[in-house]
């Protein structure tokens, strides 16, 4: 029996760029989960980000149709890049926040998107990395910070 094992993880860093010091607290509430292809597990964490109010969920593995992200609700933004098989997404169920894609840095394993969201600026990350690609190293830039990932570990700069 073959074993396949990965390494899935995402990320968030924060650029503050509000100029207004009084405290206000803002909540965005963040999944993380491997599919592992499965039109099931697709249904189920639909069915997790509607019943919890899940804003962005960072997916490996999605439910992919025809090189393409498949079974979310058309009222989900996508985020997925590169023409082949794509192994990462993020997927933003909140209109408030504004969600951009750098495509420059991303492909069918690594999506890097910056969100806005009530005057704060942040970047978000979904990567796959299998364990036969353990040498190679990722490189997503945002803003003024880099963050390396090698051997499922993350270094930002």
């Amino acid at each position: 029996m073959n074993i396949y094992m990965c390494v899935c993880f995402f990320f968030l860093f924060f650029i503050p760029r509000r100029a207004n010091t009084t405290k206000r607290e803002t909540e965005i509430k963040c999944a993380q989960l491997n599919l592992q292809h499965s039109k099931t597990a697709t249904y189920n964490l639909t069915q997790l980000i509607l019943h919890n109010n899940i804003d962005v969920a960072f997916v490996q593995e999605p439910y992919i149709v025809l090189n393409n992200v498949a079974g979310f609700p058309k009222s989900f933004r996508i985020c997925a890049h590169g023409n082949g098989r794509k192994r990462s997404a993020i997927i933003v169920n909140n209109n408030k926040i504004d969600a951009i894609a750098i495509r420059q840095v991303s492909d069918e394993d690594a999506t890097l998107i910056e969100l806005s969201y009530s005057g704060l600026n942040f970047y978000g990350a979904s990567l796959y990395s299998p364990i036969d690609r353990e040498n190679e190293r990722h490189r997503i830039t945002g803003g003024n910070h880099t963050a390396y990932k090698r051997e499922g570990n993350i270094t930002l700069h």
